[in-house]
């Protein structure tokens, strides 16, 4: 029998409940400030096409670290050897905003008529401080002068948290 009158057993339950709903917090709040988004693989690349040709493939995820920190690590790669290099962008905007006003970002360019996969430097966009989320779209494009370049359609991702 305890001394203190069958009291200690509830008050050490409580304090292990008490750490345990802390712990879960911790975990929560962690999972929520870092996630990733795939935005394409190389088995299913966005693709630049013009006339039925792709000028520039590309893959990869862009994650968050913390509120406002995305970083952006890609591969691509250069189906048609010509003058033009493939890159990806990438725009990233708070959700809330009305005038979606973007900060936005290129990868490196990919040497022209490398037909194989490969890693471009990791860049990253400094957002706005939110802990709901940003908005985040990514395509890849062909390099091309004297027009327009040639772009895939942006794969969107509307809240990443």
């Amino acid at each position: 029998m305890d001394v203190t009158g069958g009291t200690e057993q509830p008050r050490i339950k409580t304090r292990l409940l008490s750490v345990g709903f802390a712990a879960a917090a911790l975990v929560g709040v962690g999972a929520a400030s870092a996630s990733a988004w795939t935005f394409a693989t190389t088995s299913a690349p966005q693709r630049a096409i013009y006339n039925g040709t792709s000028f520039g493939d590309g893959a990869g995820t862009i994650s968050r670290s913390g509120y406002s920190i995305l970083n952006i690590d890609v591969k691509l790669k250069d189906p048609v050897n010509n003058t033009g290099r493939p890159y990806q962008q990438t725009n990233a905007w708070f959700p809330t905003d009305l005038n979606y006003t973007a900060a936005s970002t290129q990868t490196g360019r990919r040497s022209q008529g490398a037909n194989t996969w490969a890693s471009m430097n990791r860049v990253t966009i400094n957002t706005t401080r939110s802990s709901y989320g940003v908005r985040v779209e990514s395509k890849v494009c062909e390099d091309v002068s004297l027009r327009p370049d040639i772009c895939s359609t942006y794969n969107v991702k509307t809240s990443l948290t």
